[in-house]
């Protein structure tokens, strides 16, 4: 027995020192921390579905000599800060909107044009076309970080809102609307008689319920993330804004990884892309069903209304875009538009 005791406690510590030198043999060489806002679930959280994509497949693809460790729930602090705190390496990526990016490079903000696009694929042509790589080489340019993949907050936005419906453009007068600090977001807001509110993201939820604002407006599968439902009564599927979400990395530190490294993370942002605009689609697709099941009203304006406001918020904003960052860059956006509108 005293034999069969000394072998068992002999093979447990070989087990255990075996487990020391696997665990010390197979570390990963580099670690890549990534933060967003949205909350850990694949099947509700476009953020989350973007970065475990991401995550699966740079490990995979490196053979877990790159390990991604994943910080939603914005337990790191806002996107500005997390924005922040990737440029300065204390984290090597992030996941924010183009409101976020505008504080760094304001001319992101002249894809704010209203009714910009006739449908998503037409928006994914621009992002994934020769004026796709212009906007990361000059986002790179302006902010040191590298633009891995670019996805949506989850599609065309509508307007959720608290006193009242948006079935025509005369319904939002009067009314706070929240934004980015965007000045396309804000403009068409003001161009349809609104008071345009700007504010972190991370703020809005709470504005809705003390009645600092009467509404935003996001993609439905926002509405679904972030459990808008709580604290909105009516939800107006106008269209009428795309917003784009970004993986970016501190370049810096990602020149530093070995080429086949770079490599990896490069084909494993535009793979996180299509996996996050595909989720989005199955979010927004249920979305409707669940808002409404927890007592949002949903209606859709007549097309006609919806032209009105197309012609009304559409030229004050594009004037307004062309005297603020330029005849020139605008209308290579406005090309790039009709150009993709041909090939969809």
């Amino acid at each position: 027995m005293i034999i069969r005791s000394r072998i068992v406690s002999l093979i447990i510590t070989l087990i255990f020192m075996l487990t020391l030198f696997t665990s010390s043999t197979f570390a990963a060489e580099y670690v890549m921390k990534v933060g967003y806002l949205g909350p850990e679930d694949v099947d509700s959280n476009y953020e989350h579905a973007m970065a475990y994509a991401f995550k699966c497949s740079v490990e995979a693809k490196t053979n877990g000599n790159v390990e991604v460790d994943l910080y939603p729930n914005g337990v790191l602090g806002s996107q500005e800060e997390m924005f922040e705190m990737t440029r300065n390496n204390a984290i090597q990526a992030v996941l924010p909107s183009e409101g976020v990016i505008s504080r760094w490079y304001p001319e992101i903000q002249a894809f704010g044009i209203p009714f910009l696009y006739s449908s998503l694929p037409v928006a994914w042509a621009v992002q994934d076309g020769p004026l796709g790589d212009e906007l990361k080489d000059n986002i790179l340019d302006a902010t040191g970080l590298r633009v891995l993949g670019i996805s949506d907050v989850g599609g065309m936005s509508s307007f959720a809102t608290n006193k009242r419906p948006i079935k025509t453009a005369d319904d939002l007068k009067g009314l706070k609307i929240r934004t980015m600090s965007h000045e396309g977001h804000i403009a068409t807001i003001k161009a349809l008689g609104a008071a345009a509110t700007p504010m972190p993201f991370a703020e809005v939820y709470t504005s809705l319920q003390t009645g600092v604002i009467d509404g935003h407006f996001n993609p439905v599968s926002a509405m679904v993330t972030f459990r808008m439902y709580e604290v909105q009564d009516y939800l107006s599927l106008t269209g009428h804004i795309y917003g784009a979400m970004y993986l970016m990395t501190n370049d810096s530190w990602f020149k530093s990884l070995p080429e086949e490294y770079q490599h990896a993370l490069i084909i494993s942002g535009r793979e996180a892309s299509i996996a996050a605009r595909g989720v989005n689609r199955i979010i927004e697709a249920r979305g409707l069903q669940l808002l409404e099941e927890n007592g949002m009203t949903i209606v859709t304006p007549a097309a006609n209304e919806v032209e009105k406001m197309r012609e009304t918020a559409q030229p004050p904003v594009i004037n307004m875009l062309k005297e603020k960052f330029g005849d020139e860059w605008v209308n290579k956006i406005l090309d790039a538009v009709e150009e993709a509108e041909k090939t969809i």
